[in-house]
């Protein structure tokens, strides 16, 4: 091969490889990335929230708080703080059947564009939605009928 064809050649598989890596990037981007849960920000503060249940030094749950998400039951939410903090919010659904599973799955794409995954071992399987602020894990396991919904932040 004469080297004008290699490095033809090798721009070629640049190209490609480039495009394929943009178009990894635009495939898992948020379309509407949230910057908390629900009417909370990342970075907010416990101090300045009222109706906060400690559960253990870094969690708590949120009086009255609605326990449906996307038309979904959900057992519990968890709200993490670190060093006061907003950080993490964790959503627990028992007793998932396959169609919450789907539910929840195509509402959240819907909402946050195509995940990364699913990601599956054995009977538990999880997608993954990243951005700039936020990340989000739906995980669940077809055995336990268990689901945790886990919005985080790395700020």
């Amino acid at each position: 091969m004469a080297k004008k064809d290699f490095m033809q050649t090798i721009k070629y598989i640049v190209s490609i490889a480039v495009v394929y890596f943009l178009s990894l990037n635009l495939t898992f981007a948020f379309t509407k990335e949230p910057d908390g849960f629900r009417d909370l920000k990342w970075g907010t503060d416990i101090s300045s929230l009222k109706g906060m249940v400690k559960v253990n030094p870094d969690s708590y749950r949120k009086e009255n708080e609605n326990l449906f998400y996307y038309n979904t039951k959900v057992n519990d939410i968890l709200y993490f703080f670190s060093q006061g903090k907003l950080k993490q919010v964790t959503l627990r659904i028992q007793n998932l059947n396959s169609d919450n599973e789907k539910l929840i799955e195509e509402a959240l794409t819907k909402d946050y564009g195509n995940p990364e995954g699913p990601f599956c071992y054995d009977n538990e399987c999880s997608f993954d939605w990243r951005g700039d602020k936020t990340q989000i894990i739906f995980s669940y396991s077809s055995v336990n009928r268990e689901a945790l919904i886990t919005f985080r932040t790395g700020l």
